[in-house]
């Protein structure tokens, strides 16, 4: 090999991915990092400080008020508290020791093993699986289901749970079939312009392909139908998570507490006593509460 990296196997190709490593902590002395592969941080993340990996994020330390992008997997192996000022987005999935004061979002699953007052963003599954893994405070949003031994304090502190199809889901689908709609709709009008070139040309006896007007007809085509290629890619995407999230529930397999909220899809419940061990589920248009078996 001619150079360091991290080997991987893709379409049975071995591939060698660059990595940026770090062995002490990333601060606003050494700058912030905007990597394309993997980084790996040995130390800690402190405030202000953003990382970009086109590549997986691994940071070993504590991680504050900092900005996390990565386009494959997040890990934290000792969590975040962020201040109410982080931002972390992956297109992969995001494993953590925990989550605080934190604005997550991620394609793929999020899993930790406790979060406290940050909005948890995941259009896939979410689970919380340690021995006292706990869901206090803040929003939290699991397309594919939600899976917590507790949710919620003996405070009574609000705590926002969701599964199903978010909101912004529904609304980045039906601006995108109006997007593509209007795209192709222009797109077939561009092509009959096209055809009257073409025509014209023809029973003058002209060359239109060298036609400035035409020329632009076709670059004008182009754009669009590239357009409508990425957002129709985009709307098949955000139509994986609608198939997702069928049936998606959220498993307490502890103690849910009271002034937990949980919705599920356009139903929702106040949980205004303590409960354990159960199961919240939508049916009939409802939020139903069903115990697990011990």
């Amino acid at each position: 090999s001619l150079m360091d990296g991290k080997i991987d196997i893709e379409n049975d190709k071995i591939r060698i991915q660059p990595i940026y490593e770090v062995s002490g902590d990333a601060n606003l002395t050494t700058g912030s990092i905007d990597f394309t592969g993997d980084i790996v941080i040995h130390g800690s993340v402190e405030s202000g400080v953003t990382i970009k990996a086109t590549g997986s994020i691994t940071i070993d330390g504590n991680v504050e008020a900092c900005n996390l992008e990565a386009g494959k997997d997040i890990i934290l192996r000792s969590g975040m508290v962020g201040g109410n000022k982080a931002h972390v987005r992956t297109k992969g999935n995001l494993y953590a020791k925990f989550i605080e004061y934190t604005h997550v979002e991620a394609d793929g699953f999020i899993e930790a093993d406790s979060a406290m007052n940050s909005t948890i963003i995941s259009y896939d599954k979410v689970i919380f699986a340690a021995g006292h893994a706990s869901v206090i405070g803040g929003a939290i949003y699991g397309c594919a289901g939600i899976e917590a031994n507790n949710f919620g304090n003996e405070s009574e502190v609000k705590t926002e749970v969701n599964v199903g199809i978010h909101k912004k889901i529904r609304q980045r689908i039906f601006q995108l079939q109006n997007l593509i709609e209007e795209d192709q709709i222009l797109v077939d009008k561009i092509n009959s312009g096209i055809r009257q070139y073409d025509e014209i040309s023809k029973e003058k006896g002209l060359n239109a392909a060298s036609d400035e007007k035409r020329v632009a007809l076709l670059r004008a085509r182009i754009a669009r139908q590239a357009e409508i290629s990425k957002n129709s890619q985009e709307l098949e995407w955000l139509n994986s998570i609608v198939e997702r999230s069928q049936g998606a529930t959220v498993k307490v397999e502890r103690d849910v507490y009271p002034n937990v909220e949980v919705r599920i899809n356009d139903a929702k419940v106040l949980n205004r006593h303590k409960q354990s061990k159960v199961e919240f589920i939508e049916q009939h248009g409802k939020v139903v509460m069903l115990s697990l078996p011990d």
